[in-house]
């Protein structure tokens, strides 16, 4: 790292136009209030959602709230070697200042910041010293890698995760028009990253692309993967197959994998956004994390790293509901399941039944209608179109568009 490097990075030093993003994502208001606070704030998420933007319009918005520009500093550390540190960073930028940091209020934007070594130690010790000048932004594709953070940083981050477009973010960088909202569901599913909206992207190149950087490179790098094949291995099986139970005995034989390898393997992709865990519901809290897990794509843009056409109508169906509604239960037992158990405050608990099929009737749901789990509400989730043959006063039924324009 240089000063130069630093140059560099902060265009609006010598161009106030510089990051003239004008489309903005939902959480750009929230970021925006957290300029008022002294903790520093995280902002985590999958890799091209927007987080980068969303820093560089914050940036926009301080300029023109006539904060001197000098005093914002932005650096990343996605392309620079993990060995440069935060001090190094701050010791050059106040040479490039030519003045203390308790002479003034400062903003400082660290993205990528899980590739420094021991970031979260080095960050206490300058919000500690220096928590009434300067305002720290920080942000991280590696979710496990800011949690390990907050383990230093207790009480002085406040973490925000920066997902992937929802169904009226997709509308507005893609200009379509907010009527006749069926017309673009499926378009929504495949393009839910902002460059894909704006059509900036070829989307099988630009998720491969993606998705490679993530096993292929973060992976090594942050979680010591020695086998990056067999993770992307992994990945594509839970791709090609959504919403399967995964016995990892079974499938480190099919692989000719280590048994005792598998668990980490899927724990990176986890942390790694990924796939999304879902673990099978029990009212015994303690036997939940032994008993049987589902993953599914993290999010329904991931199906373009196969052919999409591959992908049955089915499984992609419950991929999105997964997701929409942050998906942490399911539940099995002898085979009868429930797709999804949803646990609101006091306990209050939703089964969720996702059928994508022109005709459903009552069979297909008869396990969720037994409601031998004691559920408060009972929701069936289908496909635009879906006729229901039978009549059951106390079930909910949700079109899949109600649900991710809606929600629940």
């Amino acid at each position: 790292m240089s000063e130069q490097d630093i140059k560099d990075q902060n265009l609006h030093w010598f161009n106030k136009d510089a990051y003239n993003f004008k489309l903005k994502r939902k959480m750009y208001t929230t970021l925006e209030k957290e300029l008022s606070y002294k903790h520093i704030t995280g902002i985590t998420g999958p890799r091209r959602v927007g987080k980068t933007i969303l820093i560089k319009q914050i940036i926009a918005h301080l300029i023109k709230s006539r904060v001197p520009k000098e005093n914002i500093l932005y650096f990343s550390f996605d392309e620079i070697n993990s060995e440069n540190s935060i001090k190094l960073l701050m010791r050059d930028w106040e040479k490039i200042l030519g003045k203390d940091y308790q002479k003034e209020k400062y903003i400082v934007f660290i993205d990528e910041i899980q590739n420094v070594n021991r970031w979260a130690e080095q960050l206490k010790t300058y919000y500690d010293l220096y928590e009434n000048n300067i305002k720290f932004f920080i942000s991280g594709s590696a979710s496990l890698n800011i949690k390990k953070g907050q383990e230093s940083l207790a009480g002085r981050l406040i973490e925000f995760f920066v997902g992937p477009l929802d169904y009226d973010e997709y509308l507005t960088f893609s200009e379509k028009p907010k009527l006749n909202l069926e017309n673009y569901y499926n378009d929504y599913l495949y393009n839910q990253l902002p460059a894909l909206a704006l059509r900036q992207e070829d989307k099988r190149k630009y998720t491969e692309s993606i998705v490679k950087k993530v096993i292929y490179e973060d992976a090594v790098k942050y979680y010591n993967i020695d086998n990056p094949n067999l993770l992307d291995s992994l990945f594509k099986i839970i791709v090609r197959k959504p919403g399967q139970i995964i016995n990892y005995d079974d499938l480190a034989n099919d692989l000719g994998a280590s048994r005792n390898t598998l668990p980490k393997y899927f724990e990176v992709l986890e942390k790694s956004y990924l796939v999304r865990k879902v673990y099978n519901y029990s009212n015994n809290t303690r036997k939940i994390e032994k008993k049987s897990k589902k993953f599914y794509p993290y999010f329904t843009t991931l199906f373009n790293y196969i052919f999409p056409q591959e992908i049955d109508i089915g499984e992609l169906t419950e991929t999105v509901v997964a997701q929409k509604i942050n998906a942490e239960f399911f539940h099995n037992l002898k085979n009868k399941e429930i797709d999804f158990i949803i646990i609101k405050e006091n306990n209050y608990k939703i089964g969720l039944e996702v059928k994508a099929k022109n005709h459903i009737v009552k069979k297909d749901i008869k396990y969720l209608l037994e409601n031998k789990l004691h559920l408060n509400k009972l929701i069936l989730v289908t496909l635009p179109n879906s006729i229901l043959g039978f009549e059951q006063k106390d079930l909910d039924i949700l079109t899949v568009l109600d649900l991710i324009t809606k929600g629940i």
